[in-house]
């Protein structure tokens, strides 16, 4: 009887804690790093660590996850995007031969937006998608979140921003430590 009762009080407790929050290896530019390092962020009912892996200087043509995440590589490009226009692409391929990237999605503050869905399993070519918002994280930082579905897992990403006078400029690539 003993056994019983706390098996279901560790089960009560399971169930009563909150998520964990998925952490997020990054590669920033080294002016924000320290703003970065840390962070907890909230988005969609996710809570998001961010932890600074590497760094660069200055605004790149384009920054990618690395090998953080055994199952995807995520990259962003276009230094700039118009302030008009807080929209950007990410390109996504998946890193092993045995998995398959299946769908890409944008994860808005308000709902989750497919953004493209297929097979493809090229590990050496990315897979474009469009779309993924820009919004706060403390100013003047800015991200977008998304998805990544492969064969076995769903990895999440995040590009960095900095807002200045002349647009966002590319501040930064995140993706989930897996």
């Amino acid at each position: 009887m003993r056994i019983i009762v706390t098996a279901a009080a560790a089960a009560a407790l399971l169930a009563a804690a909150p998520a964990a929050a998925k952490e997020m290896h990054c590669n920033v530019d080294r002016d924000i790093a320290g703003q970065i390092d840390g962070k907890v962020v909230k988005h969609h009912g996710t809570t998001y660590r961010l932890k600074v892996k590497d760094k660069f200087k200055g605004t790149p043509d384009g920054v990618s996850t690395r090998d953080y995440n055994r199952f995807v590589n995520v990259k962003f490009g276009t230094e700039k995007s118009p302030l008009h226009d807080p929209n950007i692409n990410a390109r996504v391929r998946p890193r092993r031969g045995d998995e398959c990237l299946n769908r890409i999605e944008a994860i808005h503050p308000d709902q989750v937006v497919p953004l493209w869905e297929g097979a493809h399993c090229n590990t050496k070519q990315h897979k474009k998608a469009e779309a993924v918002w820009l919004v706060p994280i403390g100013e003047p930082i800015f991200w977008g979140v998304g998805a990544a579905r492969t064969t076995t897992k769903v990895s999440h990403f995040a590009t960095l921003y900095v807002k200045q006078d002349d647009g966002y400029h590319l501040s930064g690539a995140c993706v989930e430590n897996r």
